[in-house]
């Protein structure tokens, strides 16, 4: 079982590849989450920052693959407002995101593991009606594809052929439910940069590996409540977002530099979280002293057993 107190490096297969991962600590996302475990809020206060939440990653999500709306208009559109002048696709993407996540809140309960047919499922809701459907919704592609420099239109990454692709998900969706010995954040990042390595379709690939890495979150135990929108934190650099995905290609597959830059995400999207939470909490004096300290306690406690063991 996976300690997220190791020190050690790990290594883990994915078919042919070895991928290395960092010896860096969870621990703060860890305590993040045992924040919002043992606090009280209500109800209403936590559904109108999961709002704030999907506004936000559906918007960023859809903005790094090339949207023009606003935030505003995204605001506008996501509470069901029409929006005068804006592109018929940008606005169908936008909506094709926020129906995305609905249907990962709707997997949530269910033990089913993540399959092909799931990715595949969530691709087809991403890009139906939008663009001409030349993305073959939930196809695997047929051709091959091409990751281009926007500005320059220089080839920066060719993907693996398409008659290995169908064979590369079988085995990617496998290694997802059986990677035990990988702490599931890892297993969420790792997946993020994998999905877009397979470049399974046509279009839509970007969209799709940042919602499964979300699905893994939220089905291991890590979905802080959905107040989080990691795709705000790489809409705010861009470039450093794509650097950090071919940065792993560019050292013969080691994830370090991808993987910290993961967790770094998680990590700035955890303290606003936590300060949001802390805020709402003075506000409304919701704390639970003995509630909170008993769950901390408890925490602390699982800590100090991983840290000695």
């Amino acid at each position: 079982m996976y300690s997220f107190f190791q020190k050690k490096p790990q290594r883990t297969r994915l078919g042919n590849e070895v991928f290395f991962i960092p010896p860096c600590t969870l621990f703060f996302s860890e305590w993040v989450r045992g924040f919002l475990d043992a606090v009280k809020m209500k109800e209403d206060w936590i559904e109108n920052m999961q709002k704030k939440a999907l506004i936000l990653e559906s918007h960023h999500s859809t903005h790094i693959e090339g949207t023009a709306l606003s935030l505003e208009q995204a605001k506008s559109l996501l509470k069901g407002k029409k929006v005068k002048g804006v592109n018929q696709n940008d606005e169908r993407e936008l909506l094709n995101y926020k129906r995305a996540v609905d249907f990962i809140a709707k997997n949530l309960g269910k033990d089913a593991p993540v399959s092909e047919g799931l990715i595949r499922e969530l691709h087809k809701i991403l890009v139906k009606g939008v663009r001409g459907e030349n993305a073959y919704p939930g196809n695997y592609r047929k051709i091959q594809n091409y990751v281009v420099n926007s500005r320059t239109h220089e080839i920066i990454y060719t993907p693996p052929m398409p008659l290995d692709v169908p064979y590369l998900m079988r085995e990617f969706a496998e290694w997802i439910n059986k990677a035990e010995d990988v702490s599931p954040v890892f297993v969420a990042g790792i997946a993020q940069f994998q999905l877009v390595h397979i470049h399974p379709f046509i279009d839509g690939n970007g969209r799709a590996a940042r919602l499964l890495s979300t699905l893994i979150l939220y089905k291991t135990g890590y979905n802080f409540k959905r107040l989080f929108t990691i795709s705000e934190y790489y809409d705010k650099d861009r470039p450093a977002y794509y650097q950090a995905i071919r940065s792993v290609k560019n050292n013969d597959m080691d994830m370090t530099g991808w993987l910290e830059y993961f967790i770094d995400g998680l990590r700035s999207q955890m303290i606003e979280i936590q300060a949001k939470g802390e805020h709402l909490i003075r506000q409304d004096s919701l704390l639970y002293p003995a509630h909170c300290s008993a769950g901390l306690g408890r925490f602390n406690k699982e800590k100090d057993n991983q840290s000695n063991s």
